[in-house]
């Protein structure tokens, strides 16, 4: 009950900070100074069990205890104890010498308790008040004089209430400085984030080449063309922990939308990432990125001390590409992968930055779109009325109305957000319920409710993540029932969404069923994650975003 876990090295330092602010050492000097003025009346109310000159050098000895105590403390925790042990000790003195339990000083004893309770806890300090009140104890055994068991009562019951006091300063303390190291922290955190934007802005306005991915890829493409004459070429980026390899640009070969190491060509497979570039004179049919290529150049981009990309060069002749061509292959290595990599930390930034303009499309298309449907509705209504003969019309105003009800759906889902009050379960829990009530589909949530949360951004897209998901469940899969899994553990956070549906191969995907995965993956890139698509033609697909290294 005594201490805070982990608290006395933190404790030390809170208990110095609040002596030195001026709190605590105001309070403990006027504890002394009340049991002094205590004393002073008790004594003159003829409370004097011991001749007045033991009182009168009791009190003395006390009243230079005080003074020395309220000087200003020591920053050294040992010094600053052994003084609390000292002052008790003296204390316990004056007290068996000027009457035991009938003293008027026993009120002093409370001051070093509680300072020792706050100091060491509660454990600590009651220990200290029960080898006083054995000490006092056993003088009064000693005496010859009965000893006061009123008195006795009462100053033991005041020491230990004293330490329990002492215990909550202790703890009010300890909470109140976690909170202003968390404060703090956010603060620190805030302005680091703050100077970071500012040179960001900075370098954004004075960057000689485009930062987007698109504007890259087309300056990479002219200068490949300018640089090299090949049949095949191609750019993969590296996804998933360079298990997985998404192409960015293909002119001369057919690539799927998505790449394991497995397909990859062979030459790269055989000997794995390489600091040079890796030239084939003469490559067997088939082993290729395209099958009939006979030759090839493969240069590995590197960032961070990891390959974050492949540059295939495939020619449909032996030979490969020229040797005066290898050198600028080779220089092209650094400024190519740094180029790709902030054009890729960029859209990541701007992936996570646009969740405000996905709220203010949301709040326009409610105030514009949204209610002029209404009054068209309304109108159609009246029509109707009017005519109600009229097939058509009847007609039109049903599919008005359907158009609306999807509408405020989808709006409803682009304002769909997590906050520091409601965090992605319990939104994920509301939303999976008014997703199969409008589909007609089964859906299930199974989550980890008392994990700690990761930052809001994180959540913010993982919410969007399985908002696509399940887009792609009921349009493209055609499931009728849908699972989520929410889990975590030390670092950790990870959410599966599997469905009862066609279970298409990823690289079977149509465009539109390809486009919503393209952005799945590439909010889970802006916020660390990987994507893994498992998929079972005729049974389902389950998809699982994993997220490492979160504090």
């Amino acid at each position: 009950m005594g201490d805070v876990p982990g608290g006395a090295g933190v404790t030390e330092r809170l208990v110095v900070g609040a002596e030195e602010r001026g709190w605590l050492q105001p309070v403990a000097t006027g504890l002394r100074a009340g049991a002094l003025v205590v004393a002073l009346l008790l004594i003159l109310l003829d409370r004097r069990p011991v001749p007045p000159s033991l009182l009168v050098a009791g009190g003395v000895a006390l009243v230079a205890v005080a003074l020395w105590r309220s000087g200003r403390p020591t920053d050294d925790p040992d010094r600053r104890r052994n003084a609390l042990v000292a002052e008790m000790a003296i204390a316990l003195s004056v007290v068996i010498l000027t009457g035991a339990w009938a003293s008027p000083y026993t009120l002093y004893l409370a001051t070093p308790v509680l300072l020792l309770a706050v100091d060491l806890g509660f454990a600590r300090a009651l220990s200290v008040a029960a080898g006083a009140t054995l000490a006092i104890a056993v003088t009064d055994v000693i005496d010859d004089t009965p000893g006061d068991l009123g008195a006795a009562t009462q100053t033991v019951t005041l020491l230990v209430a004293t330490a329990g006091a002492g215990w909550v300063v202790r703890r009010a303390m300890l909470q109140a400085e976690e909170e202003h190291d968390r404060t703090l922290g956010r603060v620190q955190q805030l302005g680091h984030v703050n100077a970071m934007l500012s040179t960001l802005h900075d370098l954004v306005r004075s960057m000689p080449a485009p930062l987007t991915v698109d504007e890259i890829l087309s300056v990479i493409r002219r200068q490949l063309d300018e640089l090299f004459e090949a049949d095949a070429v191609a750019l993969l980026l590296a996804d998933g922990g360079g298990e997985r390899w998404r192409p960015v640009y293909a002119e001369g070969v057919r690539v799927a939308a998505e790449l394991t190491t497995a397909d990859l060509p062979a030459p790269v497979r055989d000997q794995g990432p390489h600091q040079r570039p890796l030239v084939v004179d003469v490559l067997p049919p088939g082993d290729g990125l395209r099958p009939e290529s006979l030759s090839g150049a493969y240069l590995w981009l590197w960032m961070r001390g990891q390959p974050s990309g492949l540059l295939v060069l495939e020619h449909d002749r032996p030979g490969g590409i020229p040797a005066d061509q290898r050198d600028t292959l080779e220089r092209l290595s650094v400024p190519l992968a740094l180029a790709i990599d902030n054009a890729v930390w960029f859209q990541r930034l701007r992936t996570v930055g646009a969740e405000e303009e996905r709220q203010r499309i949301g709040a326009a298309l409610h105030d514009r779109f949204a209610q002029s449907l209404v009054y068209i509705a309304m109108s159609l209504d009246r029509t109707v009325e009017r005519h109600p003969d009229d097939h058509e019309l009847v007609t039109l105003r049903a599919d008005v109305r359907d158009t609306l009800a999807d509408l405020r759906e989808t709006l409803r889902e682009l304002r769909l957000r997590v906050t520091e009050e409601r965090g992605l379960v319990p939104v994920l829990e509301e939303h999976l319920e008014r997703f199969g009530q409008r589909f007609g589909l089964m859906t299930a949530l199974t989550a980890d409710r008392d994990a700690t949360r990761p930052a809001l951004v994180v959540e913010q897209q993982l919410l969007r993540i399985v908002q696509e998901l399940l887009s792609l469940a009921e349009r493209e899969a055609g499931a009728t029932s849908v699972r989520v899994n929410h889990a975590t553990g030390p670092g950790w956070l990870r959410i599966v969404v599997a469905d009862d549906g066609r279970g298409t191969p990823v690289p079977s995907l149509g465009a539109e069923a390809g486009e919503r995965l393209a952005t799945v993956r590439e909010r889970a890139d802006a916020i660390g994650a990987s994507v893994d698509v498992a998929t079972v033609p005729g049974e389902g697909t389950e998809v699982t975003v994993l997220i490492r290294g979160l504090l």
